[in-house]
């Protein structure tokens, strides 16, 4: 799209549905492009840039998951398995939700899906724009009740619930807790039917230097408004192994 004088180009990016990487092209020439948050493969790596700025939320070497790109595979093993001895409840943050609920349906999950009334809302945009999401139904619903009768459905519930249902003690399901700060292993069991995934949004440290390796920018600035001092390391690391010029910002005041 053009706005004013400015060239504006959107590409997808593999992050929650509908996430996209920007590039910005000045009258004159100059190229600068923005990821946002994004992950490796699906994402296109934008190139010949005067300046990229980048999503560095695992930017510390330390910060890698060998095991990312089988990960998909690994959840939806999962979630079958436990699907034979009863509902599953997965916890996530908004967006990532309904990027695993996409996931499973692709993957084949086809088990009706348990939904909060404002996820109903959601599913219906991303509905109307090419995503299928297959059966579900919403809490609290008589059509609900009867899919909870037969206990074999998948629930969704916010990250935060977790902790809360550690409290509550055992409520007959499959728990999964999806987080992108597990390193040492894919997945682990916490609880006898308790499991925390190493599933993230967001590119791991080998990803990121990937993405960089392959854009070769003539200036790199990390986002640093989240990723704190993992901005300053990947700015560092970068620097140093890649000959690129790079920087982060904001900086501390």
């Amino acid at each position: 799209m053009r706005i004013e004088d400015y060239v504006v180009t959107l590409h997808r990016a593999n992050h929650v549905p509908g996430a996209a990487e920007v590039v910005v092209e000045h009258p004159e020439g100059l190229r600068v492009g923005y990821t946002g948050d994004f992950k490796l493969p699906g994402t296109v790596v934008l190139q010949d840039l005067d300046v990229l700025v980048i999503d560095a939320t695992y930017g510390k070497p330390e910060w890698r998951r060998p095991w990312q790109d089988e990960i998909e595979y690994l959840l939806a093993d999962i979630v079958n398995e436990a699907l034979m001895h009863g509902p599953v409840r997965i916890y996530a943050y908004n967006g990532k939700i309904e990027e695993v609920m996409i996931l499973l349906r692709r993957m084949g999950v086809t088990a009706p899906f348990v939904l909060p009334a404002k996820k109903k809302r959601v599913v219906e945009v991303l509905e109307r724009h090419g995503y299928r999401l297959g059966d579900f139904v919403v809490e609290s619903s008589p059509e609900c009740f009867e899919v909870k009768r037969g206990g074999w459905y998948i629930a969704f519930e916010h990250f935060f619930r977790w902790r809360r249902r550690h409290l509550a003690g055992p409520n007959g399901a499959v728990n999964i807790l999806l987080s992108g700060w597990e390193f040492g292993s894919p997945y682990r069991r916490v609880g006898p039917r308790d499991w925390i995934v190493s599933f993230s949004d967001h590119a791991d440290f080998t990803q990121l230097v990937e993405y960089v390796e392959e854009a070769r920018p003539r200036l790199l600035v990390v986002d640093s408004s989240r990723g704190g001092e993992a901005a300053q390391v990947f700015a560092s690391y970068v620097s140093r192994e890649l000959g690129i010029n790079a920087f982060y910002q904001p900086r501390e005041s």
